[in-house]
């Protein structure tokens, strides 16, 4: 078994398409479902004082072919606030039409746009992560985990990969929870099953 004090954290959010955000939305107030957007960037990085340096955060679209990756070990402007989270996100959205001339672009430090292929994707995943699925079935628990160098939490929003669901056992509950927050409370599950593990594990090493 690896020890959870090295892992490194991969989140993968499945959307059909991106939203369209405008700076008016911080003053008028943030439609849904961009809010849901930004709750999952809040849930996967923020904690008291401090960014999860370990973390990497894909928000795969997938009707457009493209995602933003927020890399925690390289951000520097993200505050914990829903108006820092989504004025960020928005820059990177306008960068969208700049992936016809290149396959990838930095919007701010940490956060970049690139184009993605869904099955190339999650078959380098499937090779490279373990796996912990969403679903919807379960009550919100996390079954079957172990400690492993390299977890991918995989959280199925729209259109479920079957191919990797029937390979992979680890799986935690998202049963019972509002559509527009289920991503949200199940990373913030994840992390306080986690960092529980984590914490168990530096007390015996100690």
């Amino acid at each position: 078994m690896e020890k959870l004090i090295t892992c490194k954290i991969r989140i993968l959010c499945i959307y059909d398409r991106s939203c369209q955000i405008e700076k008016k939305f911080f003053t008028i107030g943030i439609p849904r479902e961009v809010y849901a957007i930004i709750q999952v960037i809040q849930a996967a990085f923020m904690l008291s004082h401090n960014i999860r340096k370990n973390t990497t955060l894909l928000l795969v679209f997938q009707e457009e072919g493209f995602m933003i990756k927020y890399i925690g070990k390289e951000l520097h402007f993200l505050g914990p606030d829903a108006r820092s989270i989504g004025l960020l996100l928005m820059k990177a959205l306008t960068k969208r039409n700049l992936l016809e001339r290149r396959n990838i672009y930095q919007s701010t430090p940490g956060i970049w746009i690139e184009k993605v292929n869904m099955d190339e994707l999650l078959e380098r995943i499937s090779k490279d992560y373990e796996i912990i699925i969403a679903d919807e079935k379960l009550d919100v628990q996390l079954t079957g985990f172990q400690s492993e160098k390299r977890i991918m939490l995989l959280l199925n929003n729209t259109k479920s990969p079957l191919e990797i669901q029937k390979e992979h056992s680890w799986k935690i509950g998202a049963k019972n929870q509002p559509n527009h927050s289920r991503a949200f409370l199940t990373i913030l599950k994840f992390y306080s099953i986690f960092d529980n593990l984590k914490q168990e594990k530096e007390n015996e090493i100690k």
